[in-house]
Formats: C-alpha cells, sequence, structure tokens
C-alpha cells in the first residue's frame, strides 16, 4: 500500500509544535506528511499549497490562537480544505495545540476534534504532548490500516486532598457518623484499602481523597468497557408515543399511540469505520460497500457505510453481539420512529418545519454522521437526510403497499411489539421475497423525509443497495 499523503496545516509562530508532531508522523512508514516549509525557494507559494491540499488524504490542523487570527490560512488553506471535506474527499482532523477559543468558530467546533479529552495537547508546560500526539497518530494509523482505533487515554486522577477521616461515632453538623470501616478501592490496576485512621494506601503512597465511611459495600459488577468499534447509543425512556401520521402515504396513517418500553439506540448510524472491524474480522467480499478493497479510505471512515443488503445487517448484528457481550440488534419501525420523532408526533426530528442546515437531503452524496447538528431530542444524528437504515420489520411481498397485517394502526396487543420479536411483523426468518421496512435517508422532494415516512425493500435487494446500511439498538432483558 502507498504512504497515504498528511498535510499538516499551522502557524509558523507554532512551529516547534509543528516539528514535535512531525517527529510522530514521520516514524510511520505509512504516512507521509507535508508541510508549507518544504516548498522550494522561489516557488509559487499559492501554487504549491493548493497542489498538497488537493493531493492530501488527511488534512491535520494544529489549532492555536495563532492558527485561527491567521489570514493566510483563513485565504489560502481552510477554504480548500473544507471544500474537500464537504465532498467527503479527505479526513480534517483538528488537534487542538494550545488554549484558544476554538469553540466559538462555527466550522471547527462543528468538528470532531483531538485529544478526546479535548485537552490542549501543549497545556501544562507539555507535559502530556507526547502521550497525545502518540494516541493521536495511532489512531491515524488503525484508520489506514483498518484496524479498531485504541482506547482513548483516561485522565490520570485528580490531585488529592489532604484531608483525615473522622472516626467512629465522629459528629458532623447534624450528622452522626459511624460504623467507619476499612475501604477495598482499586485505582486502575492497583488495588488497597483505604484505612479508617488513615488515608494513605501503602505501596506507592498515593493519597486518596474518597472515603466509605459504613459497612463494605460488596463488590459490584461492572458491565465491559465499550470496544473500539462498538456504536454509541442514548438512552429512549419507557412511555407512550405518538407513531404514524393524518398526512402523507396511505401506508403512514393514521397517527396512534404505542407503548415502548426503554431500549439504547445508535447515537449515529454504523459508520464504515465500524463496519470494517466486521468485515476484516469474517472475511467477507462485498463490492456494493465501495471501498477501495477490503477497508474503507480514511476520507470514508465516518460516512455512514451503505450497500448493506438486510441479511449483511443482520449478520452485522450477530457479529458485534459475539465480540462485546452485549445483544445488538436491528430496531424495529417503532423504535427507530420514537427515537427520531420523541412522543409528540412531530414531522422532523427537529420540529414540523423543514430546516435544510439541519440534514442532508442530496441523494448524489453521503455526508460524515457528525456533519450536521444533534436532530432528535434523545440527541441521535442522521435520523432522516443521507443513507437509509434497515429495520426488522416486515412490509410484505407487494413494493408499493403494505401487507394489511403489517400496517396501521397497530392494535393494543401489538403495543410490546418491539419488545416481542416472536410477533409476526418481526419475524426474522420470514421469506426472502418479503420486503424489510427501512427508515431514513433522502426522498425525491427535499422536504420528503419524515419521521414518519415508510418505505421497503427485499431484503437481498441490488436496486439502491448503494444507499442502504444500518443503526442499532440494544434493548433491555425481558422481565
Amino acid at each position: 500500500m502507498s504512504a497515504i499523503f498528511v498535510y499538516v496545516a499551522y502557524d509558523p509562530n507554532d512551529t516547534a509544535e509543528k516539528d514535535e508532531l512531525l517527529i510522530h508522523l514521520n516514524a510511520v512508514r505509512d504516512l507521509t506528511a507535508w508541510t508549507d516549509d518544504q516548498i522550494e525557494a522561489g516557488a509559487d507559494r499559492r501554487a504549491a499549497l493548493l497542489e498538497a491540499i488537493n493531493r492530501a488524504e488527511i488534512a491535520l490542523l494544529l489549532v492555536t490562537a495563532n492558527f485561527l487570527a491567521s489570514k493566510p490560512i483563513r485565504d489560502e488553506v481552510l477554504p480548500r480544505l473544507l471544500e474537500r471535506q464537504r465532498c467527503q474527499e479527505l479526513w480534517l482532523l483538528p488537534v487542538i495545540a494550545k488554549s484558544c477559543v476554538w469553540q466559538a468558530v462555527d466550522w471547527l467546533a462543528e468538528l470532531d476534534v483531538r485529544p478526546h479529552s479535548r485537552r490542549p495537547v501543549w497545556s501544562d508546560g507539555g507535559s502530556h504532548a507526547a502521550e497525545d500526539l502518540s494516541e493521536i497518530v495511532a489512531e491515524i494509523v488503525a484508520r489506514v490500516r483498518g484496524q479498531p482505533s485504541p482506547q482513548p487515554r483516561l485522565e490520570p486522577p485528580t490531585a488529592p486532598l489532604s484531608s483525615t477521616p473522622p472516626t467512629a461515632g465522629r459528629q458532623i453538623g447534624g450528622l452522626a457518623l459511624s460504623n467507619i470501616q476499612d475501604s477495598p478501592i482499586t485505582i486502575g490496576n492497583m488495588s488497597a484499602t483505604v484505612q479508617a485512621s488513615g488515608d494513605v494506601v501503602a505501596g506507592d503512597k498515593q493519597e486518596i481523597h474518597h472515603h466509605y465511611y459504613g459497612p463494605s459495600p460488596a463488590p459490584a459488577t461492572a458491565e465491559k468497557a465499550r470496544r473500539p468499534f462498538e456504536p454509541a447509543l442514548v438512552e429512549i425512556p419507557a412511555g407512550p408515543f405518538i407513531m404514524g401520521t393524518d398526512e402523507g402515504q396511505p401506508y403512514e396513517k393514521p397517527a396512534h399511540t404505542i407503548i415502548l418500553p426503554a431500549y439504547q439506540i445508535g447515537l449515529y448510524p454504523v459508520t464504515n469505520w465500524e463496519f470494517a472491524a466486521f468485515i476484516e474480522a469474517t472475511g467477507k467480499v462485498v463490492p456494493s460497500l465501495g471501498w477501495p478493497g477490503q477497508r474503507p479510505a480514511p476520507k470514508q471512515a465516518e460516512l455512514p457505510v451503505t450497500g448493506v443488503s438486510w441479511y449483511l445487517a443482520l449478520a452485522y448484528c450477530a457479529w458485534l453481539s459475539e465480540q462485546t457481550g452485549r445483544a445488538y440488534a436491528l430496531p424495529t419501525e417503532a423504535e427507530w420512529e420514537k427515537a427520531a420523532r420523541g412522543t409528540d408526533g412531530r414531522r422532523y426530528p427537529w420540529g414540523n418545519d423543514w430546516q435544510a442546515e439541519r440534514a442532508n437531503a442530496d441523494p448524489a452524496r453521503l455526508t460524515p454522521v457528525n456533519r450536521y447538528p444533534v436532530q432528535s431530542i434523545y440527541g441521535c444524528y442522521d435520523l432522516v437526510g443521507n443513507g437509509r437504515e434497515w429495520t426488522c420489520s416486515l412490509w410484505g411481498s407487494q413494493p408499493h403497499q403494505p401487507e394489511a397485517r403489517f400496517g396501521y394502526p397497530q392494535t393494543a396487543d401489538q403495543s410490546d411489539l418491539a419488545w416481542d420479536l416472536e410477533h409476526p411483523r418481526h419475524n426474522l426468518a420470514a421469506n426472502s421475497q418479503m420486503r424489510r421496512v427501512y427508515r431514513g435517508g433522502t426522498g425525491l422532494a427535499p422536504d420528503q423525509p419524515r419521521c414518519s415516512l415508510r418505505q421497503a425493500n427485499l431484503p437481498e435487494t441490488k436496486r439502491d443497495l448503494n444507499r442502504h446500511g444500518l443503526r442499532v439498538v440494544r434493548r433491555e432483558a425481558k422481565r
């Protein structure tokens, strides 16, 4: 594989920081880093910049106050970089190098910045710069090689507070403390006991400033940490919501109330990068994904995965469940619709009026899943616009009209359909000639992608497959 061309944008006042970043980038043979100090004397600077920007597959921005105030960067560099990013032609990655008001810059606040902690790399005298830069470059290399990104480094514990725990029977204000006991505590890989008479942990003498006064608690069983390739989720609370509408197509009518239990749904649609872990692990060959080989190009990493058949989406959920020990599935159309519109029957995730700046309604292009603002009241992105999303719900064998048993309204005994996947409406083993409902995506008219819009396709469809992807759900154990 040829080396990936990385454009580094910086202000000359931050040359020392740029040089330290280059040390990390140049240590990786998969990457070729370029900065404007490589322009030869006497060369046309503007032309050289444009050539490098057009060649880049990844662009790193060393963001400082100098960078934000630089007229050459604003005039010569950023317009073309942002244009290529909008066209999904490169991966634009801002690195917050020094403290500045970057959150107040609209185009920058919309991007996914590094470090993940959003703590400037060279804050605290640069004491953590090497660790931050290593983590950023490791993530870039993982994306380039189609591997899972390393877990972001956790922040160290805050500075210890000096305090002495009260002894047994101590009175503090109106609170009497008794039965003060030694308490087990774990920090990272260190296990120790906090003494009731002091708070110094034997071993490395690290002070502990969280004290437990009372009987020793039973050890809690913590859920496994989220895997790097595992989609982020949001909570959807239990309760009723309005499904369907009294306008639109006949099969969207009528508006009716459905009661769903609590569940979790993807914050974003599954991205190319998340799906690549599944493809690599299983060795599947899926040309319809539109990747240059068996992994997405860096510029495709944050796009919603598309070109996915319903059966492949189901296989992905099964693989993800096996890898993580958590049960993932495709949502029912009721689960998808509640996540999109909330409880009040609104037409779009944000309200009843179409807002072009809230969604990608262009059927000719895909955009990164975090390109547009949060859409729904639950915090989900990209529910309408961009790619289509499979559900597990059945439609029927005819393309333009659902079977009566899969129509509206869902009756009272069907209120818990999202819970009961054994119900015929969600039969995962149905005949392959039975179409499956998909939601979201773009429509023929810019304002067509309503929350209530129902569409369907064959599970192994080849037609329009380039727009089909998925979003996952997790459901609580059935009681």
